[in-house]
Order: C-alpha cells, then sequence, then structure tokens
C-alpha cells in the first residue's frame, strides 16, 4: 500500500477518533438527562435518515459513482467525468426530496395508536412520530455530503469529508445545552428543539464540503437535472439491485432492535444503539478509515486492469486492518464494564443500565475484526463493479440474523441481538473472502506483498488480552465497594494504557509485519 494511503487513512482515523469522543460526550450527556428509557423514541427516529445514509449517501449510489467516475478520470475525459457528477448529483438531490415528501405525508396519516404497545402509550407513540416528522429532512443533507464526500475521496481530498461528523457533534453538543436552557422541565419539548436544531448541523456539514468541491472541479461541477445519459443509465443499473440489497440490511438491523425491544422494553434500543456506538469505534477508525482511504486505489488500479497491485493494497490493508482490529476487540470486550460505568453510570442512567449497556458492547465486540475486514473487501466487490454480487451474500444471510436474534434475545435480553450480529458477520466474512479466492483462481488473497498470515498473528493481543485482564483483577481486589469518579477513572485507564504498551512489545517480538506497518503508518503520516 502506497505511503500516501497510510497518510490519508491516518488523517481520516484522526478526524473520527475526534469524532467519536465528540459524540461519546454526546452520549454521556443525553443519556444522563434523558435515561434509556426516555431516550429510545429520538433515537428511532435518528435511525431512519441514517439508514438511508448507508443505503445511498455512502451506500449504493456512491459506491456505484466512484468507480465510473474514475474510470472517466483516467480516461482523461474530465468533462464527462464532472458532467456525469453534476447529473448523479441532481438525480440523487431529486430522489432525496421525493422520498422525504413522501414519508412525511406517510407519518402524517398513521394513527398514533398503531405505536401504542411498541412505545408503552398513545402518547409515546404520538411524540415518537414528531420526532420523525422533524428529522426525516436531515436524510436530504447526510446523503448529499455522503455523496460529495465521495467525490472528494475520489480527488485524493479527505480532510474535509472526516471533519463532517465533527461539524454534526459540535452542533448536537451545543444543542443539547440551548434546549436544556430554553426547556428546562420538559424532556419531551427538549428532545423536538433538539431535533429542530440538528438540521442545521446537516446543514452545516452539507456546506463545508463545498469549497473543496468548488477547488477540485474547478467550477465544472453543476447540478443538472438530465434524466437520459448512458452513465447515469449505468449507475442505476449497478444502483438499483445494491439499493434492495442494502435496503434489505438495514431493514434488518431494524427488526433485530425491534425484537429487541418488543421482548425487553423501550431501554433494549437505548442499550443495543449505546453498545454499538461504542463497539464500532475500532471499526470507524480501522476499517471505515482504510476502505476509504483505498477504494480510489482499487478502483484506478481496476479501471487499469492492474490486478497485481489491485490484490497487493487489498492483502496489505486486510493484514494491518486484522493486526489491530483483533487487539481492540479483546481490549474492548474486557473493558465493556468499566467504561460504561465510568461515562453513563450517573442520574437517570442507572446500573441496571449500565450492566445491559456492558453487555451488548462485549457482544458486538466479539465481531469487530469481521466488520472492519467487511468494510474493506465491500470496496473491492464495489471497486470491481460487482457490488450485486456482495448484496447477495449480505441478503441471504439476513434470515440467519433473524433466527440467531430470535434464539439469543430470550435468555440473554439485548446482548442477545448483538451476539447475532456478530455471528452474522462472521459468517458474512467468510463467505465473501471464498467468493473472492475462486474469482482469483483459487489464490487466498490473505497472501500477497504483506506477506503470509501466521497464526504468530494472535499471539500480541492474546498477550495483551492477559495482561489486561491481570491488571483488572488487580484493581477489583484493590477498589472499594463504592468506586470514587477517580477509582473509576483508573480502572480504565490504567488497563488500557498496560495493554498498549504490552501489545506493541509483543507485536515487536511475535509480529513485526504489525508492528511495522503500525509504526510506520504513524511515521509516514506525521
Amino acid at each position: 500500500m502506497a505511503d500516501g494511503t497510510f497518510a490519508s487513512a491516518r488523517m481520516i482515523s484522526a478526524y473520527t477518533l475526534l469524532s467519536r469522543l465528540l459524540g461519546l460526550a454526546r452520549d454521556v450527556l443525553c443519556f444522563q438527562a434523558f435515561g434509556a428509557g426516555g431516550l429510545s423514541a429520538f433515537l428511532w427516529a435518528w435511525t431512519l435518515p441514517n439508514l438511508f445514509r448507508r443505503i445511498l449517501g455512502e451506500g449504493a449510489f456512491g459506491s456505484a459513482f466512484i468507480p465510473i467516475f474514475t474510470r472517466h478520470l483516467e480516461s482523461e475525459t474530465p468533462e464527462r467525468a464532472w458532467r456525469f457528477a453534476g447529473r448523479s448529483l441532481g438525480f440523487l438531490t431529486a430522489l432525496l426530496v421525493a422520498v422525504t415528501v413522501v414519508a412525511e405525508i406517510g407519518i402524517g396519516i398513521v394513527p398514533a395508536e398503531w405505536g401504542a404497545g411498541f412505545f408503552g402509550d398513545a402518547a409515546a407513540s404520538r411524540h415518537a412520530l414528531e420526532l420523525v416528522g422533524w428529522l426525516l429532512p436531515y436524510l436530504v443533507f447526510i446523503c448529499l455530503v455522503g455523496f460529495l464526500q465521495g467525490i472528494l475521496n475520489a480527488r485524493g481530498h479527505f480532510a474535509m469529508p472526516a471533519i463532517a461528523p465533527v461539524v454534526l457533534n459540535v452542533f448536537w453538543i451545543a444543542g443539547f445545552f440551548l434546549v436544556r436552557r430554553l426547556e428546562p422541565t420538559d424532556p419531551a419539548a427538549q428532545l423536538r428543539l433538539l431535533a429542530i436544531l440538528l438540521l442545521a448541523g446537516g446543514a452545516a456539514q452539507l456546506a463545508i464540503q463545498i469549497p473543496p468541491l468548488r477547488r477540485v472541479s474547478q467550477g465544472r461541477l453543476r447540478l443538472s437535472l438530465v434524466w437520459r445519459d448512458p452513465d447515469l443509465s449505468e449507475l442505476w443499473r449497478q444502483t438499483a439491485p445494491v439499493i434492495l440489497g442494502l435496503s434489505a440490511v438495514q431493514i434488518n438491523l431494524v427488526v433485530d432492535r425491534a425484537i429487541a425491544q418488543a421482548v425487553i422494553g423501550p431501554a433494549a434500543n437505548s442499550l443495543l444503539f449505546l453498545g454499538n456506538r461504542l463497539a464500532m469505534l475500532p471499526l470507524a477508525l480501522i476499517g471505515v478509515a482504510l476502505g476509504t482511504a483505498i477504494y480510489p486505489s482499487l478502483s484506478r488500479s481496476h479501471s487499469r486492469t492492474d490486478t497485481v497491485a489491485l490484490r497487493g493494497t487489498l492483502s496489505r490493508a486486510l493484514r494491518v486492518a486484522l493486526g489491530l482490529a483483533l487487539p481492540a476487540a479483546i481490549g474492548l470486550a474486557l473493558l465493556a464494564e468499566p467504561i460504561t460505568e465510568l461515562f453513563f453510570e450517573y442520574r437517570r442512567f442507572d446500573a441496571r443500565d449500565a450492566a445491559g449497556t456492558a453487555a451488548c458492547i462485549a457482544a458486538y465486540a466479539v465481531g469487530i475484526p469481521f466488520t472492519c475486514l467487511i468494510t474493506i473487501l465491500m470496496r473491492v466487490f464495489f471497486a470491481r463493479g460487482e457490488a450485486q454480487r456482495a448484496m447477495r451474500i449480505s441478503v441471504a444471510l439476513i434470515a440467519v440474523n433473524a433466527m440467531l436474534t430470535l434464539a439469543f434475545v430470550f435468555p440473554m435480553g439485548a446482548a442477545g441481538s448483538a451476539l447475532a450480529t456478530s455471528i452474522t458477520s462472521g459468517i458474512q466474512l467468510f463467505w465473501m473472502l471464498r467468493v473472492l479466492r475462486r474469482g482469483w483462481g483459487g489464490e487466498s488473497i490473505l497472501r500477497g506483498r504483506a506477506g503470509d498470515w501466521s497464526p504468530q498473528l494472535c499471539l500480541p493481543p492474546l498477550l495483551m488480552g492477559a495482561a489486561v485482564f491481570g491488571t483488572l483483577i488487580t484493581l477489583g481486589a484493590l477498589a472499594s465497594s463504592s468506586p470514587t469518579l477517580t477509582e473509576r477513572i483508573l480502572v480504565v485507564v490504567l488497563p488500557i494504557g498496560i495493554g498498549v504498551v504490552t501489545f506493541l512489545l509483543g507485536a515487536r517480538r511475535f509480529d513485526p509485519e504489525t508492528f511495522r506497518a503500525f509504526v510506520g503508518f504513524r511515521r509516514r503520516s506525521s
């Protein structure tokens, strides 16, 4: 993998880390103020526009657009590339506005009583529908942001796209304090005002993408509503099946949360949301950062039919991702309980909520290595124009995930749904690797310029896990029955520090490839 790719991935990770830290701060504020049950309706309303973001902005539409856009740039037809980008932008904008209008009409028609059993009563259901109505327009902003980010990434610009989530979290935190000041006593009114302010955050995310777009396009990107275009037809042929596949997958995630909430109660959705937020931090820092950074390179290699370069980039990315994802997963699973107690177990978020969240974090942590590698492999399917193949795998596993959820949620509660997701991710990963291996003549993609994949890859994470576990046992024996804030901080910070040092020493001794990649990643990016 080129040095510039490592630098881009590290920069994306840095901004992502900042965004996630701000996101952690916002979650701490919101969950302490409203509690797991009180925030459930808001989280359902927030989930809907983000589902469209994953399907359209970052998913099917954006992923199908980049290979076509890159192909025209590589074939020295930039005018055609930017004309195609403008028409794609116009098509996506019209589609998003239409979806929003239809959905708003549907929300106005649905009787609030229909959701009374799910949310607790008719008043809670009416409140949830109202929040959905306010937050739905956010999908227009965030999907357009995702699409414009794809254009910038294809042109080698990663900073402003990576900053967008930071902007949203700044708006969210500032909005939280504002609404608490304007409405100090009514939680429902506070959430309504917060939903309105988040629309401003979405507009700001979109606005900051425009200046760099003007620079890279040199004024050639213009929104157009021309429908008849061969490139647009190709884009739609690539996009339509993937939309169906991604829609099924995202709907399946909603169904999983709905099953958990129906079995356990309104708090289950909040516990799963929070557990997923914390467990997906390594995915964002490792899988998404590497996948985003290498995707333009994969598209260029495929457009040049340079299979050797494509496989080399992929092999190195997978090797680095797994080398970092394994210790992240082990560490997060071991520290799930002290992290939850430190950040969330206050005020309306009680010990029972904290225990449920910690169980969800640990269950999601099982799937971190799988999801990191899947995120990278998805970019290969998209770059090779085989998105439909990847989506068929995802759709085929929907029934498996649903059955696992039903099997686990009754004995394990909300954590059962999280564990079902992790197991399904493992099955999906091995299926995708098998498909790619057949497509490359039976040769494993887990070998290449990055070197052979040795079992020694697992030794440093295991040593780190033993060190973290031993530290937690020791601190637990010394802790008081009612730990102070200082003690809670120590129980999180000390094991993390010892674990990081142990992992780096172990990697240097047993897995030099991961150690060199990690150290080189930092040096090239400084």
